[in-house]
């Protein structure tokens, strides 16, 4: 969640807490009320940020799976690499249908190379 000094900056208001002007300072608007972040009422609050933990854990299980394909990818290089030049024009098909299957997975995932 944005603060909301983030997205209006430069709102006239009053922090609900404490009457002072917002000012430029960071402050949140907590069910339509603006408190300044010091004077917000955050113990009656669930925690703000938890969004930022499921996104986290949507990042790490993307990349985890994205780090799976390219070591695939890897191993599959490295044993054409191994093998080099035997059977050449067999390595590099297999090599560019592996490296093409991996684009097609960080596509899937989200990344572009």
């Amino acid at each position: 969640m944005p603060l909301a000094s983030d997205l209006n900056p430069n709102r006239a208001e009053r922090c609900a807490g404490c009457g002072e002007p917002l000012g430029l300072g960071p402050w949140w608007c907590i069910e339509t009320q603006p408190f300044h972040e010091r004077c917000a009422p955050w113990e009656s609050r669930a925690f703000p940020l938890s969004h930022e933990i499921r996104r986290l854990r949507l990042l790490r299980r993307k990349l985890t799976r994205a780090i799976a394909a390219i070591d695939a990818v890897g191993v599959a290089l490295r044993a054409a690499e191994r093998r080099w030049p035997d059977s050449a024009l067999d390595l590099l098909s297999a090599s560019h249908k592996a490296i093409e299957g991996l684009d097609a997975r960080m596509r899937e995932l989200g990344w572009r190379r």
